[in-house]
């Protein structure tokens, strides 16, 4: 269903968040996915 899209994407953003401010400690997780682009558009440094 599409509610369980939306779980299964948030539940990607979480954990992609947590591995990329573990490895990125300056990365604010709060702000990494308030805005567009999505995940897959995201710029990495």
């Amino acid at each position: 269903s599409h509610k369980g899209f939306q779980q299964a994407e948030g539940e990607l953003e979480q954990m992609l968040s947590q591995l990329i401010v573990s490895n990125s400690p300056s990365v604010d997780s709060s702000t990494l996915f308030d805005r567009e682009p999505r995940i897959w558009q995201l710029p990495y440094s």
